[in-house]
């Protein structure tokens, strides 16, 4: 795995990359609300957004991410996960 994520790992901060943008709050679906045709709405665009997942950061170089996430998927995916120190 080390061999898998070593090459770039000097490389891999991009400097003065922007932040994201900090999504608007959803409002809330409360019992005084939760029969109104806004409340589902609201579930639904939640719903959506949950789906849609985080966008990838683009403070670290593409490559690099895409290879560090795989080598983090096969160690969280491996049957020997809970033995590993």
């Amino acid at each position: 795995m080390k061999n898998h994520i070593a090459p770039g790992y000097m490389d891999r901060i991009i400097r003065n990359a922007k932040p994201f943008v900090i999504q608007e709050r959803v409002l809330d679906v409360s019992w005084n609300n939760h029969l109104s045709e806004e409340a589902n709405r609201i579930k639904i665009e939640i719903e959506r957004l949950v789906l849609e997942g985080d966008q990838p950061t683009s403070r670290l170089n593409s490559d690099w991410r895409r290879r560090f996430e795989d080598v983090v998927y096969a160690l969280i995916n491996s049957p020997e996960f809970i033995f590993v120190p």
